[in-house]
């Protein structure tokens, strides 16, 4: 895990924003975490590291919060999703071409044994809310 025994935030997204997508799965996520979004649903620290790379191949993407709370092992945060595109994809927020674009997410972690063993995420399209 990160330098602190407590879970980091923003050690988190630090990690998240560097783009290295294994680092950020060995050391953030539990070896069972489970992702579910709109239509997505995926279980395990493997699968979501390998869906993470595959979701970043030629997107460039940084977590930036706007607000957090956490009580006890739940955190909120929203976050603008800022990507830097480099080919036609699609991302969660919708298709996106080259250049860079702003999504916003709302994103409910559950932690455990000071990991993220859970979260859940809901977007705005691109171009609203952010």
């Amino acid at each position: 895990m990160a330098t602190t025994t407590r879970f980091s935030y923003a050690e988190y997204l630090a990690s998240y924003n560097a783009g290295d997508e294994a680092a950020t799965a060995r050391d953030f996520y539990t070896e069972d975490v489970v992702l579910e979004a709109p239509g997505l649903r995926i279980e395990g620290r493997e699968q979501l590291a390998g869906f993470l790379a595959q979701a970043h191949d030629g997107v460039r993407e940084e977590l930036v919060p706007l607000a957090v709370a956490e009580q006890g092992d739940v955190l909120l945060a929203e976050l603008d999703m800022v990507f830097d595109v480099s080919k036609d994809v699609m991302t969660p927020v919708g298709p996106l071409g080259p250049g860079r674009a702003v999504g916003r997410c709302l994103a409910s972690y559950t932690l455990r044994d000071e990991r993220i063993a859970s979260f859940r995420l809901a977007f705005w399209p691109v171009g609203q809310g952010a």
